[in-house]
């Protein structure tokens, strides 16, 4: 016995597919591939691996944003997002500049410092702390030098940036202590 339904409308409904992936999946991995209704929005997350850096989505080769985690409105249209990754650059630091009134030792501010070694005559001779956004200062007579002249620089240092060149010098002069 056969039935004929009337009245009824096949339709065939199929939810786009958003395909997130990544360049290599040595470099990092993605998330957020899955089938969405249009207007959906689907936060994209990426994950680098060590030593590697995202550099941002793209859809064809056209930058989408550089924002992770990023949150993509879904189309009606089959989309492949792609996370692109590549080999972490650091960056250098910025040379100090260094000023010398009596004993005070003055550090200009260097961005992402977290410490400034001094070099007294080209061998480093202690490292201080630097404090971000201000300019830091140094008691050379903590260093205890005896009597004579020296060249002093400074270097800026910070994990995960390449330390910055050693700053112009400026001449130290440690007097002969007064005999009464």
């Amino acid at each position: 016995m056969s039935k004929i339904l009337t009245g009824f409308q096949v339709l065939n409904i199929r939810t786009p597919l958003l395909t997130v992936e990544s360049n290599n999946n040595d470099f990092g991995t993605v998330t957020g591939t899955g089938r969405y209704n249009a207007g959906t929005e689907v936060t994209l997350t990426a994950t680098p691996a060590d030593e590697y850096q995202f550099n941002g989505w793209y859809i064809s080769n056209v930058l989408l944003s550089s924002s992770n985690p990023f949150t993509y409105t879904t189309t009606d249209d089959l989309t492949v997002i792609q996370g692109k990754f590549s080999i972490y650059q650091p960056t250098q630091l910025e040379t100090p500049v260094i000023s010398l009134t009596g004993d005070t030792l003055t550090i200009t501010n260097v961005e992402n410092a977290s410490h400034y070694e001094i070099y007294v005559d080209s061998s480093s001779s202690t490292t201080i702390s630097a404090v971000e956004g201000e300019e830091t200062t140094f008691d050379l007579t903590t260093l205890s030098l005896s009597e004579g002249s020296y060249s002093i620089q400074v270097k800026a240092t910070a994990t995960g940036f390449i330390d910055s060149d050693l700053s112009t010098s400026v001449s130290y002069v440690v007097a002969p202590e007064p005999s009464y």
